[in-house]
């Protein structure tokens, strides 16, 4: 990673993950943004730019692949495709498969670890 500051969304209702979250990127020097609801993570990316969104799939208001759904549309017709990893509990690979399918560019399992942070930033933050 070349960059020193990464700009990082995290979209993730609870606040112990988002805390571990935030820990976890602040080691690699990234500069952290948190949605409570995917209405508040359009919101935030409408309005600001980022180097990469993690999105939880399962969010109070929204179904995370809607999320990521109405982003892809906002980003037809521009230059730019944030990468979008898909965070889950669920690790089937039917599940891993309709993520890609909605416009993920990859999936983890929760939590997000310094490991798989780490394996992340530096596959798609080059």
């Amino acid at each position: 990673m070349q960059q020193d500051k990464y700009r990082i969304l995290v979209v993730e209702d609870l606040k112990v993950a988002q805390k571990a979250a935030k820990s976890v990127l602040k080691h690699y020097h990234c500069d952290v943004d948190f949605a409570d609801t995917g209405q508040e993570a359009i919101t935030l990316f409408s309005q600001n730019q980022y180097d990469l969104i993690f999105m939880d799939v399962g969010l109070p208001d929204m179904h995370g692949l809607t999320v990521v759904e109405q982003i892809r549309e906002s980003e037809d017709g521009t230059l730019t495709k944030t990468p979008i990893v898909a965070l889950s509990v669920h690790t089937s690979e039917e599940y891993q498969a309709a993520a890609i399918d909605y416009g993920m560019d990859d999936f983890i399992s929760k939590p997000i670890t310094a490991k798989k942070a780490k394996h992340i930033l530096e596959k798609y933050l080059k």
